[in-house]
């Protein structure tokens, strides 16, 4: 039932069929109508010049004006308004061509009776209001889809392309009218099971994943894609994202790693092999040396030199006793070995040299802290945060500047993580979850601290870590 009554502008030149109408909407108890009648062509135009119609009920036999040239006038004026046509004559033909022309439906006089006329007059009136709306959505939908910084194209159910917006006809290096029509493994280096995956996802209705294209320079490219099924109407969304840059790095970043644990290895072996060579030599020389005082003693006696004084058979024994002890201490005892430790300011400028090193992003560190050396110093506990920010930036970002800054504030220490990179978007910054919080978020609530993520077009984006400037109770810290 309608708040607002419906507004009817009834275009009949027959004043008992008008009044028979009137009559006849007036008693309908389930709609309220306001109805407006006009006797000509030029007088129905000029009402519904003023507006506020929902509706126009029409008579195509007029004084000024017959057939279906009063429908066009009518429409050609108000194109989206609904019309309904109202004939003396039962004819198919006349019913197929108004409706073709645009009409809503076509009656014929006599046989309606009022409560199916109030019927359709409401019913239609809903289905145009119910398909404003719909085109307002798609035009809404079309927008977003257009001015989208996302790579999108709409595919059919058999991975044709419908359409495209702007940002992946700029990644692909395609004109839209090109990619229009072509399947997605014509347009991307598909493996060689799409199509499996293509009609499982249909099944199914998951597909994700990584596929690889040509870019413009005629490299390989990677992207990131996921697909939303019936999205807009029964097109399916496919949303692309470049991820070449963070490949190669993710790929830099492992074969640093490799080239580390290979250089572990081979500083293991060869420590190993110095030790092996080293205890050799040892009994070897023990050997030697044994044989060696054996031989100055007189077998049985143990005590006097065999040809030779009593003082040379001494000087000799204590010769060799004196070269045994000093090989068996030549071995390195692990406590003697001390390694030296860093401070842990120290520690953090190293951190940030490696870094660079390793990825060629320069990487500056600025202190206001004072150096306090030994693990009860809190700045270490900014050790492992600095080292998963810094892996995040590499690996998701595009920087080619890294400054940190340590600064002690009241109760608390705070470190500051800016680069030059891609601005992280509104939702990133405000999603807990986002990659660039990825393992720094643990950390820092595991110290007892906290964080954010600021971001400034043109400018990179911050992250600001703080934690207690004192220890932790023994409770909170971690087993």
């Amino acid at each position: 039932m309608h708040t607002k009554p419906i507004k009817v502008l009834l275009v009949e030149d027959n004043l008992a069929h008008a009044r028979a109408i009137g009559e006849g909407l007036c008693a309908n108890l389930h709609d309220r109508f306001d109805l407006t009648c006009a006797e000509r062509l030029s007088t129905g135009l000029e009402i519904l010049a003023r507006g506020g119609v929902d509706l126009l009920l029409l008579d195509l036999n007029l004084p000024d004006s017959v057939g279906l040239g009063t429908f066009e006038r009518f429409h050609r004026a108000a194109p989206a308004l609904p019309i309904v046509i109202m004939t003396g004559v039962d004819d198919p033909t006349l019913g197929q061509h108004a409706v073709a022309a645009g009409a809503r439906d076509v009656l014929v006089k006599g046989q309606i009776e009022p409560s199916l006329l109030a019927r359709v007059i409401q019913h239609t009136v809903e289905r145009q209001r119910l398909e404003a709306v719909s085109r307002a959505g798609a035009r809404g939908y079309g927008s977003v889809f257009d001015h989208s910084l996302e790579a999108m194209l709409l595919l059919d159910d058999e991975a044709r392309c419908l359409a495209g917006n702007s940002a992946a006809s700029n990644l692909l290096g395609r004109s839209l009218q090109h990619l229009k029509g072509k399947r997605i493994n014509e347009i991307l280096v598909a493996p060689e099971d799409w199509a499996r995956r293509w009609e499982r996802w249909r099944q199914e209705g998951l597909l994700d994943g990584t596929l690889q294209y040509v870019r413009g320079d005629g490299e390989i490219g990677d992207l990131e894609f996921s697909v939303t099924p019936d999205c807009i109407g029964s097109c399916h969304l496919v949303v692309f994202r470049d991820i070449t840059s963070r490949r190669r790095t993710e790929e830099n970043l492992r074969g640093s790693c490799e080239q580390w644990r290979s250089l572990a290895t081979r500083y293991q072996a060869s420590h190993a092999e110095l030790q092996r060579q080293h205890l050799q030599l040892q009994r070897e020389l023990t050997l030697q040396l044994a044989e060696l005082r054996k031989t100055l003693l007189v077998p049985g006696t143990g005590d006097e030199p065999h040809g030779s004084t009593p003082e040379v058979a001494g000087a000799l024994e204590t010769l060799a006793d004196t070269l045994v002890r000093g090989i068996a201490q030549l071995k390195p005892s692990p406590r003697e070995r001390k390694p030296v430790k860093l401070g842990p300011i120290e520690a953090l400028r190293s951190q940030a040299r490696e870094f660079q090193q390793r990825t060629g992003i320069q990487c500056t560190l600025f202190s206001k802290l004072r150096e306090k050396s030994g693990d009860e110093s809190p700045a270490t506990r900014l050790c492992p945060i600095l080292e998963q920010a810094l892996s995040n930036v590499a690996i998701h970002g595009s920087a080619t500047s890294i400054q940190v800054r340590l600064l002690n504030e009241t109760g608390k220490l705070v470190m500051e993580i800016e680069d030059n990179g891609e601005t992280v978007t509104e939702s990133q910054l405000t999603d807990p979850r986002t990659f660039r919080l990825s393992g720094v978020r643990e950390q820092v609530l595991r110290y007892g601290g906290d964080f954010v993520l600021q971001g400034t077009p043109g400018k990179g984006t911050t992250l600001r870590v703080w934690i207690p400037s004192s220890a932790l109770p023994q409770s909170q810290k971690a087993p």
